[in-house]
C-alpha cells in the first residue's frame, strides 16, 4: 500500500509540475527542421509541431530532443518498478533534465544546482 501511495504521489508530481511546453533557448533553421523530418519519415505530428513553434514539451521522441540538443552531457539510468527510465541532463540556460522511458519524453524538470 506504502509503494502504490509513493507510485501515485510521483505520477502526479511529475504529471502536474512538468507538462508545460518550455521555448527553446536555440534556434534551429528551418532547413535543417525539414532534412531531420524527412530523414525520419515517422516522426509523429505532435513532434513535428513542437519542432516547428520551436518549442520541446513532454511527449516527443527521443531522437526529436537529441535532434534538438545534441547527445545530453550524462545519461542516469533510473529502475523503476514499471519500466527501466534514462534521466538525461543538458546544461542550456539552465539545468535541464530529461526523463525518457520507452524512446519519449516524459518528464522535464529544471534544477538550479
Amino acid at each position: 500500500m506504502k509503494n502504490l501511495a509513493i507510485f501515485t504521489l510521483a505520477i502526479c508530481a511529475m504529471f502536474f509540475t512538468l507538462t508545460e511546453a518550455k521555448d527553446l533557448s536555440i534556434k534551429i533553421p528551418a532547413a535543417k527542421i525539414d532534412e531531420f523530418i524527412a530523414q525520419n519519415p515517422n516522426l509523429p505530428d505532435f513532434d513535428k509541431s513542437c519542432l516547428m513553434n520551436g518549442e520541446f514539451k513532454v511527449g516527443i521522441q527521443a531522437i526529436t530532443l537529441k535532434f534538438m540538443f545534441g547527445e545530453p552531457r550524462k545519461v542516469t539510468r533510473i529502475k523503476q518498478p514499471w519500466a527501466m527510465q534514462e534521466e538525461w541532463f543538458y546544461k542550456l540556460d539552465g539545468n535541464l533534465y530529461f526523463t525518457i522511458e520507452n524512446d519519449g519524453v516524459v518528464g522535464i524538470e529544471e534544477r538550479k544546482r
